[in-house]
């Protein structure tokens, strides 16, 4: 395979990274095709096959001497966790699958802690919990927003236990208690002396970072709930909230790594987690690594160094254009917006503009096109009133996807979503994640009050929504103002690098092919995922997972970061999770003793189960 070199100049110098040349041959349930196969400085020591269902698998963790992955919505209603022994890594065997409570299943919230508490002595398996979703059939999804998370005695893995299940924050929106616990994307658990602890990422207040003692693992409790959107500043002026988590003991102090999506990584101070404080925050620096001002943010998770002098983290993004909006009709005209394509669903870019036109996504010169009202879109549409319409939806009550599939099968080019009324929603914007492929766009979601603009309500203002008085909105089928989309390329997710003591970026680093608007089609999704750092101590490596651009070894120091392995398989990989590990340890006491074994490093794939790597190449610094 022909490898080429390219530099990338990031924020603290030169960054080398590998250009392969790639291969559009799709594998992956349809999400577009992958990246060629490449194996730089990496050794693949065994793999397991856990579903033959494609986006099946999510998260990976390691405990001892087993790992453990999530099944994920696909697999409906067949959540939960595999876990696999893995003491000879070369032959990884099943020896356990856990089940996740009927209509739930299991997603970035795999972790396992142990434990010695008055109440429990053995180790805990930690697991969110999400609803199934199920188009087809209503009767197999889980209640809307509902969730929470469980708790497993996997202290012999081979006979997991259940200690509890389905619990979490009742609290909804509005400040009502709601019959089961609000839905979760992540988990993660740490001790502190005798007692033990949990924080939860809450979809429904999804704001908040809901910590809760599990001293007694069979009757967790709530022990704060800390809505930072009000504390911290998002300079991006976008969607702020809690995605994803990292728990260390710093300097005495437990401290979490916290990433808040839009308005960057966040740290706190949880020794006392009835009381966590604010310690420093972050600011994405402008423009991003493609020269694009101003950056998206995506802040989606980010890991220590072993010697916590720096930060690796992740900036997620299924959308690899950036879209402009403007009003181009009625009593709001002029009035522009940004926002983004829904991820599994038709991209908008240049060379494929939302319908004709100029290029750059704009239709034939003289006017935009067409929108109407179509409420929530829960339920099948009337076929839409005209040719090359956008369906204008409110956001609410069922998924993205079911939504997605409604507009398309009533014949529209496009969906636009607003936000809802809800409180943590109103002046959002965000991305949606869409679990079925659609042949049509499904952009947002964008402002509410972009919403009331576009259907040309005047009188709208911000500052009421969602408990003041505000105009109603029109009857279902109304005709709305026409709009213009263009699409700007700003390149798939990216990898980051922080100085631990001031959150200040040192460099920037993604697979080229991810700057390159060429592989932004037909290659799959070539954005980061997740990252986790050497448990050794002073070794500067970072394990990454990409999806269709596979596994990645980065060295990283004061003077930036440079690739240094990659590998994909032959026939292309589709990775999750990363978990660098050595057999017989916790994982979460870091840094480990001094050794010059290297770590096993999990992958999960999503289309396949389980990889084991080990990187072969250099260890020295940058």
């Amino acid at each position: 395979m022909r490898v080429a070199k390219l530099l990338l100049l990031a924020a603290g110098g030169l960054v080398a990274v590998s250009l392969a040349t790639a291969t559009a041959s799709a594998q992956h349930g349809g999400v577009g095709g992958h990246l060629a196969a490449t194996n730089v400085n990496m050794a693949l020591v065994g793999k397991l096959r856990l579903t033959n269902t494609p986006g099946g698998i999510a998260d990976v963790a390691a405990f001892r001497s087993h790992a453990y992955l999530a099944a994920w919505n696909p697999e409906c209603p067949n959540g939960g966790v595999h876990v696999v022994d893995i003491r000879n890594p070369a032959s990884p065997q099943k020896v356990a699958f856990v089940p996740a409570p009927a209509r739930y299943y299991v997603g970035e919230g795999v972790h396992v802690i142990s434990m010695a508490t008055p109440s429990f002595t053995g180790d805990v398996l930690l697991v969110n919990h999400e609803p199934c979703t199920s188009p087809s059939d209503p009767a197999g999804a889980g209640p809307a927003g509902s969730g929470g998370f469980s708790l497993y005695d996997v202290t012999n893995p081979a006979n997991p236990v259940a200690l509890t299940g389905l619990v979490g924050d009742r609290t909804a929106p509005d400040g009502s208690t709601r019959t089961l616990p609000n839905s979760s994307h992540s988990i993660q658990g740490w001790t502190a002396g005798n007692r033990a602890y949990a924080v939860l990422v809450d979809n429904v207040e999804a704001t908040d970072i809901d910590i809760f003692d599990i001293t007694n693992p069979r009757a967790p409790v709530l022990v704060s709930e800390t809505d930072l959107s009000g504390r911290v500043e998002d300079t991006l002026g976008r969607s702020a909230f809690f995605h994803d988590v990292q728990v260390e003991e710093i300097g005495g102090r437990m401290t979490m790594l916290v990433s808040y999506w839009d308005a960057g990584w966040i740290l706190l101070d949880v020794t006392d987690p009835a009381r966590p404080t604010v310690v420093r925050d972050h600011d994405f620096p402008s423009p991003n690594i493609a020269g694009v001002s101003p950056p998206e943010g995506n802040a989606h998770q980010a890991f220590w160094s072993s010697d916590r002098r720096f930060v690796i983290a992740s900036s997620e993004d299924f959308a690899p254009f950036r879209l402009s909006g403007d009003i181009v009709s009625g009593p709001f005209a002029g009035q522009q917006f940004n926002t983004v394509v829904a991820s599994n669903t038709r991209a908008i870019t240049p060379q494929q503009p939302l319908i004709g036109g100029r290029g750059g996504g704009r239709p034939p010169r003289g006017g935009g096109l067409p929108t109407y009202y179509v409420g929530l879109a829960c339920d099948p549409l009337p076929q839409a009133p005209t040719t090359n319409a956008v369906a204008l939806v409110q956001r609410g009550t069922c998924t993205f996807a079911v939504k997605g599939q409604n507009v398309q099968a009533a014949g529209y080019t496009a969906g636009l979503v607003f936000n809802s009324a809800a409180v943590g929603n109103c002046e959002g914007a965000s991305g949606m994640s869409v679990t079925e492929r659609l042949t049509i766009p499904l952009i947002g979601v964008v402002p509410r009050s972009l919403g009331f603009a576009i259907l040309g309500v005047s009188g709208y203002n911000p500052a009421n929504c969602p408990t003041g008085a505000n105009p109603s909105l029109p009857a279902v089928g109304t005709r709305g103002a026409d709009i213009l989309i263009e699409s700007e390329f700003d390149a798939w997710g990216y990898v980051h690098l922080l100085d631990g003591a001031t959150f200040r970026e040192i460099g920037q680093y993604a697979v080229p092919e991810a700057l390159t608007p060429g592989f932004s089609t037909s290659f799959g999704r070539l954005s980061v995922h997740e990252v986790k750092t050497d448990s050794r101590p002073g070794m500067n490596l970072a394990y990454v997972s990409y999806y269709d651009a596979g596994a990645r070894v980065l060295q990283f120091g004061p003077g930036g970061i440079r690739e240094v392995g990659s590998f994909i398989d032959v026939g292309g990989n589709n990775f999750w999770g990363t978990f660098p590990h050595y057999l017989g340890t916790d994982p979460n006491i870091r840094p480990i003793a001094q050794t010059t074994e290297r770590p096993l490093l999990l992958f999960s794939d999503k289309d396949y189960g389980l990889y084991i790597l080990r990187y072969t190449g250099p260890e020295s610094a940058p």
